[in-house]
């Protein structure tokens, strides 16, 4: 029997778009599942992806879960630490792990939105896509790669084929830009610059980045960074993961 959208909450949940997470991707993820007695374990896991309301977790064969059973994902990266309590949507296993699918419960309001810190890297890197390349004005070859919404990625090489020798990313709110790429990592890291990108959701975009601005436009790219599509050439995923 088909599910009704406008009488099924859940078809309304299955139809969120799954965003890809990278291997590679910076954010930790622990999954806690409850047991007999009430008692909770978490298990060290690697997230496949996420949607605005939940999330695919791989974890260990020994984890044991069914679906409808309460469950909590815990992020961390550096000092952001996020638990989103929720269910457990399904619970599949193979040869080598187990895959559980969550829906989130963001009855905290509070919860939803510093969850939302993290999704939109997530879709800043994983909805990239090429859109065209060519020489530009400066006589610089010029690479182009769009996401969803704001989402813009401009890599620049001296020619066709040579290393990259700068970067301007839009993750959305920020943008990140790298003017020269000649040194190690923690000194390009140390370079990157950060700017106003796209409208705050008031009438008019920022001016400028604060202190606290700037250190979440960092935050940001670092996961978006470590999140690129297996669309774009590996050693621009290389360059990029070095900066995460």
């Amino acid at each position: 029997m088909t599910s009704d959208p406008k009488t099924d909450p859940g078809a309304n949940r299955r139809k969120k778009t799954r965003f890809a997470v990278s291997p590679d991707f910076r954010m930790k993820v622990m999954l806690a599942l409850s047991g007999e007695g009430g008692t909770w374990k978490d298990w060290s896991g690697t997230l496949v992806d996420l949607s605005a309301t939940g999330a695919h977790v791989v974890v260990s064969l020994a984890a044991v879960a069914f679906p409808e059973n309460p469950c909590k994902v815990k992020l961390s990266f550096g000092t952001f630490k996020l638990d989103i309590p929720g269910t457990v949507a399904h619970y599949v296993c193979d040869a080598r792990y187990s895959t559980c699918g969550v829906q989130f419960d963001f009855s905290n309001a509070s919860v939803e939105k510093m969850y939302g810190r993290v999704l939109e890297p997530v879709i800043a890197s994983a909805t990239l896509a090429p859109a065209g390349s060519k020489a530009d004005e400066s006589g610089r070859y010029r690479e182009e790669y769009r996401g969803h919404g704001q989402a813009r990625l401009v890599v620049w090489r001296e020619k066709e084929g040579a290393p990259i020798s700068g970067f301007e990313y839009q993750l959305g709110r920020y943008v990140a830009e790298l003017a020269k790429t000649s040194g190690e990592p923690a000194a390009l890291k140390a370079a990157l610059k950060f700017k106003p990108g796209a409208s705050t959701g008031t009438s008019s975009p920022l001016d400028f980045l604060s202190h606290n601005q700037e250190q979440d436009a960092r935050w940001q790219f670092s996961l978006a960074a470590s999140n690129l599509p297996k669309i774009l050439p590996a050693e621009e995923r290389k360059f990029f993961l070095s900066l995460a």
